[in-house]
Formats: C-alpha cells, sequence, structure tokens
C-alpha cells in the first residue's frame, strides 16, 4: 500500500447516515441486516465502477479485504 501511487478507501457509514436524518427530524434503524447489505452492496459497486473508470484510462487497481488491510496496517505497527 505504501508504493501505490493512490489508495482509495471505500467504507459504508450506516452512523452518518443516522446522523443526517436525525438532523431532519427522521429515526433511521441502521442496526438490521437489510440496511447492512444495501450498504455493503452499494460500497462494492461504487468500487468496482472506479476500478473500471480506472482501468477504462490504462490505469490498474485491485480489491484489498478488510482482513488483508488489518493485517497490513498491524503488521506496520
Amino acid at each position: 500500500m505504501s508504493d501505490a501511487a493512490e489508495f482509495l478507501l471505500f467504507c459504508a457509514d450506516l452512523k452518518r447516515l443516522e446522523v443526517t436524518g436525525k438532523k431532519h427530524g427522521i429515526v433511521i434503524e441502521h442496526d438490521n441486516l437489510e440496511n447492512f447489505l444495501i450498504a455493503t452492496i452499494d460500497t462494492a459497486l461504487i468500487a468496482q465502477n472506479v476500478i473500471t473508470a480506472a482501468e477504462s484510462l490504462g490505469y490498474g487497481g485491485c480489491y484489498i479485504g478488510v482482513y488483508a488491510i488489518t493485517r497490513i496496517l498491524l503488521a506496520g505497527l
């Protein structure tokens, strides 16, 4: 990761949705399986589209799962 020209991290942030809802007086229940799956799938789709766009411009990319990232970060500590 440290040798990469760019390193993009895509995260599903359901807490942010809850906070935004509260600001507008809307209660958003984000602690259920359906919302978790939707957020995870949406995050994977945007990551896939970014990789596709990068490859169409001649760049490369690869996916690294959270388990691998955690191991890499802990090894560096």
